[in-house]
């Protein structure tokens, strides 16, 4: 589990990453890659940049670079894809849009019915992102060049139907505010072994308590000590799964005050102790 700026690790044959999956939660993250994520079957719970949607089957979302994004669906059932790639992969000269954004980071029904869009649209850009998935799995000779061939397309097809919206000086504000939360997100990644206070994180973000609190629980989904433990706890169970390290120690490394609390908090948040945990694996 990542909950941070993150960057994508390419393969040195392919920078792009494809994964199908039928259920899928992850913490708020942002990363400068694009990340385009379609449900071919079920439902799947997104937010990007605080707009929470449950996406259906045929619909989209499309992450740009630097949008704040999680994903919440352990409650529900999907069969969905993920593509992350660079803008550089496609093509240098076509640049994902920097200076204006689409109308609308979910390509939903309710989307194409306002743009009176075909659904084939939304059907012809699913099919070429589990076009992508085969090639990518099956990897047979010269496939990186339809995958390429591909994703342009699907670039294409994005920018001619999905209108875009410049910048204009209320978005830029926003998109001020997400900047203040993506170092907020960097800084507890870098300190979640410290002692982190709520008001010192919100400084750092030059904004209130108050303030900070509202923000990044719309933005992240869950409040600033709940993605905390998450953080700590997902970096515990990196340790317990792959180390002999003792309980107590792993603990403590991971920012907790007591070998008690990190057994409540481990429990709270999955349901069995970290004694039980390595007890199954080990």
């Amino acid at each position: 589990m990542s909950a941070y700026y993150e960057i994508p690790v390419y393969s040195s044959e392919l920078p792009i990453l494809v994964s199908k999956f039928s259920r899928f939660s992850f913490l708020a993250h942002w990363h400068k890659d694009i990340e385009l994520v379609y449900v071919y079957e079920g439902e799947l719970r997104m937010s990007i940049n605080s707009r929470t949607k449950i996406l259906t089957s045929g619909e989209f979302g499309i992450c740009c670079s630097g949008d704040v994004h999680f994903y919440d669906s352990e409650d529900l059932n999907c069969q969905a894809i993920l593509i992350v790639f660079s803008t550089e992969f496609i093509d240098s000269s076509l640049a994902w849009p920097e200076n204006s954004r689409f109308i609308s980071s979910f390509l939903d029904h309710t989307l194409i019915n306002n743009l009176n869009l075909n659904i084939n649209i939304s059907h012809q850009i699913g099919s070429l992102l589990l076009e992508i998935a085969d090639e990518t799995s099956k990897k047979d000779p010269y496939y990186h060049i339809f995958v390429k061939s591909k994703l342009l397309e699907v670039h294409a097809l994005l920018l001619r139907h999905i209108p875009r919206i410049p910048q204009s000086a209320s978005r830029t504000k926003s998109y001020l505010i997400i900047k203040k939360m993506q170092d907020a997100i960097n800084y507890i990644n870098d300190n979640y072994k410290n002692n982190l206070i709520l008001s010192d994180v919100a400084r750092l973000a030059d904004l209130g308590t108050s303030q900070f609190s509202k923000l990044f629980k719309s933005l992240c989904g869950m409040s600033f000590i709940t993605y905390l433990n998450n953080i700590r706890i997902a970096k515990a169970e990196e340790m317990l799964l792959n180390s002999t390290t003792p309980i107590i120690d792993i603990a403590l490394e991971c920012g907790f005050n007591s070998i008690r609390n990190f057994n409540r908090t481990y429990k709270a948040l999955r349901h069995c102790t970290p004694t039980e945990l390595r007890n199954i694996h080990f």
